[in-house]
């Protein structure tokens, strides 16, 4: 499903399943999503790169089982693309694949998906839903048991995460701490890069100061 294909598709009744071996990556995927307001459900995928992949606006995974694979659902921002939003994944059978369930990844700050993830069942992942640079996103009333961590994300990025259950996750919910602001780190170090010879030059003017001073005492405590 290209960016110039058809929209409003709805995808139904398939399996679809990997029958070479890969080397990792996304080469091998069962679905790719690059337009708008498609209906995916009641498909089979297994044995991918990746289960699903997913750009453009206003599409719903429902009830499809992606089991076996190597990723279920990725959704990221790809270069001379729009900010993928507003998808629904629901009610979906997201089992065994081996590095995530879920995917949300954005390369901009602030971008703001607006996804609704509800109703799925999500097990037996490295990370069953994983969150980054990504917010205002609802995962609601999800099944999520026996993951690496349940779910991952950042404290700045702000999504709405309710009444999910969680059974057998080494960790339920993990949120690292807030990024350090590259900009303001940069701008740190430039500061620094200016201040320090002079700090080094005075540090050293100091020394050579104290040094005649020290050589006094010391022959007077001689004396």
């Amino acid at each position: 499903m290209g960016s110039d294909g058809p929209e409003k598709v709805n995808f139904s009744g398939f399996t679809i399943q990997s029958i070479d071996n890969f080397d990792g990556g996304f080469a091998h995927v069962g679905i790719r999503i690059f337009s708008n307001h498609n209906f995916i459900h009641d498909n089979i995928i297994r044995n991918t790169s990746c289960g699903i992949v997913l750009q453009g606006l206003f599409n719903h995974i429902k009830e499809n089982n992606i089991i076996d694979n190597e990723g279920g659902i990725h959704s990221c921002l790809i270069s001379l693309s729009p900010i993928p939003k507003n998808n629904t994944i629901s009610s979906n059978k997201i089992v065994n694949n081996s590095r995530f369930g879920i995917s949300i990844w954005n390369s901009e700050k602030d971008s703001k998906n607006n996804y609704t993830i509800n109703n799925n069942t999500i097990s037996f992942h490295i990370r069953g839903i994983d969150l980054s640079s990504t917010s205002n996103n609802i995962i609601i009333n999800n099944n999520i048991e026996n993951n690496s961590i349940g779910i991952h994300g950042y404290e700045e990025y702000l999504n709405q995460i309710l009444n999910n259950f969680y059974s057998d996750n080494d960790k339920d919910v993990y949120l690292l701490p807030k990024l350090p602001d590259y900009d303001a780190l940069m701008g740190m170090y430039m500061v620094l890069s200016f201040i320090m010879p002079f700090i080094y030059l005075v540090g050293g003017i100091i020394l050579l100061l104290l040094i005649p001073i020290i050589l006094i005492k010391k022959r007077k405590k001689i004396k």
